[in-house]
Parts: C-alpha cells; structure tokens; sequence
C-alpha cells in the first residue's frame, strides 16, 4: 500500500476512527439511559362537567316534548275557526251584495265587469274579517281550556307531594273534566244561557267529579 497517496492512506484511518467514536458515544449514552431510573407516566381522566345551562336546556326541551301538542290546541282551533269563519262570512256577504244590488243590475258589458269586481272585493272583505273573528274566538276558548287544565294538573300535583298520596288513578281525566267544566260555566255566563236546569246539572256535575277524586284518592 506504500504506492498509494498518503492522502487516501490517512482516509480508512480517520473513517474508522470516527466509526469507533461513534460507537463508544452510543454506548455511553444508552447506558446512561440504561441507568436512570424509570419514572412513572400518571394519566389524570377528566370527566366531562355539565354546566346549569345544559341543565336548563334539557329542562326546556322536556318541557317543549311535555307541552307541545298541547300548544298546538289553541293555534288548530284558530286555524280551524278562520278557515269556517271566512267561509260562512263569504257566503253571506256575497248573498247580501247580490240581493242589495237586485234592483240596480247592470245592462252593459262594463257595468257587469264592475258588478263582479265589487262583488268580489265585498266577499274577501267579509271573508276576512269573518275569518279573524271566528279564528280568535275559537283560539281563545282553546286557550283558556288548556290554561284551565294545566293549572288545575299543577294543583292536584302539588297536592298529592304535599300530603304523600300515591294514587291509584290516573288523574289527567279529571284535569280535563274540570276545564271543560269551567269553560262550559264561563261560555253559559257570558252568552246568558244559564238557567235553573242548567246550574243544577252544573252543580251536580261537579259534586260528582269532587266524590269520584275523595274516593280514589
């Protein structure tokens, strides 16, 4: 090997050397890490906290699932009483329309276009006012029946917390007899319906319904 340059001579020695500290710093360092002691990982679990908010929420959309169909008594029935109040108020303002103007009817083919023109602005506009009349009416009798029901459902619970009753009975019934009751008393008020037969049915209605709630009590 004396033919070759000492340039290529030194390069085995110096790649050999370095191969040889490279392996001694590898040993060193794996046994310093062979010889320190081990440390334990400790893992904290966080449970997920609700917040009165979440509590809040569920709370109304019990609420909303308990009460929905409820709701929507009040807003059928204003439906259902502006659909059949605009009807018969349409109907009547168009007979009404037609026999005020029997005398008077048109002869030519312009006097016949305005006829039907006000004819039809005369219907919508009984139509309409008919309409919101019945809607809000009905609307409110159904609303007053569901408030009268839901008070009277919130009473008899309170109630039996209160005094630790355990009934054997279902009592939505009767929270439902009671409105039905009351609004059937209210609407006999108002419209001057009421007579001697009909208070006594009124009353023994209710007398009835207070023994059948003492006994299954």
């Amino acid at each position: 090997m004396t033919w070759l340059p000492t340039w290529l001579q030194s390069k085995p020695k110096a790649d050999t050397q370095a191969r040889d500290s490279g392996a001694i710093q590898n040993t060193s360092a794996s046994s310093s890490t062979s010889t320190l002691p081990a440390t334990e990982v400790q893992t904290e679990i966080i449970t997920p906290q609700t917040t009165s908010s979440q509590y809040d929420m569920n709370e109304e959309q019990e609420d909303f699932f308990r009460h929905g169909p409820e709701m929507a008594i009040p807003m059928t029935g204003a439906t259902l009483g502006f659909v059949a109040g605009f009807y018969t108020a349409a109907t009547r303002s168009g007979l009404v329309f037609m026999a005020e103007n029997a005398h008077r009817r048109p002869n030519t083919v312009q006097g016949w276009y305005f006829y039907n023109k006000t004819k039809n602005y005369k219907v919508l506009l009984g139509g309409a006012k008919g309409g919101a009349k019945a809607g809000l009416r009905v609307g409110l009798w159904t609303f007053a029946y569901i408030a009268i029901e839901q008070g009277v459902e919130k009473v008899r619970n309170s109630y039996i917390q209160s005094q630790n009753i355990h009934p054997r009975w279902n009592g939505r019934w009767i929270d439902g007899a009671t409105a039905g009751l009351g609004i059937a008393t209210g609407a006999s008020i108002l419209c001057e319906w009421l007579s001697n037969q009909r208070v006594y049915a009124l009353i023994l209605t209710s007398s009835s319904l207070n023994q059948i709630a003492y006994r299954d009590r």
